[in-house]
């Protein structure tokens, strides 16, 4: 038996979250566990793990979801299954041992800076070819 792999999200509406969990199901040919972020804000990130999941979302400017067990794979795939029409991507990154002890809005804010950085560079490196 497979261990059950999942996302936490964030920053999105019900319709919105629900169509995300959807294509990732597609894509993986798995049923993903669903957990929302919403209202959890200075929540530690484990502890709204073992909460578990809720029936609330909340459309957010910051969009955020969380691969939880995936392997590489996984993420790969994930993330060409992301739905390419009418919902925004979010920033993605896996659980780890140091960020699973954060509070959500402190991964949020690390996240937006580490992609800040790297759209930077990005647009350095590009500039300079």
């Amino acid at each position: 038996m497979k261990n059950p792999i999942g996302i936490l999200i964030y920053g999105y509406g019900k319709e919105d979250a629900f169509s995300i969990r959807a294509a990732l199901d597609r894509a993986l040919e798995e049923s993903l566990f669903l957990v929302s972020g919403a209202g959890k804000e200075e929540w530690v990130v484990l502890d709204i793990l073992d909460k578990g999941p809720e029936d609330i979302f909340e459309e957010k400017e910051d969009k955020l979801v969380i691969f939880l067990a995936f392997n590489q794979d996984q993420i790969d795939t994930a993330l060409r299954g992301f739905p390419e029409q009418g919902i925004r991507r979010p920033i993605f990154c896996g659980l780890t041992m140091q960020n699973m002890h954060w509070k959500l809005n402190t991964l949020i804010e690390h996240l937006k800076e580490e992609h800040r950085l790297w759209t930077r560079q990005a647009r350095n490196s590009h500039e300079e070819q």
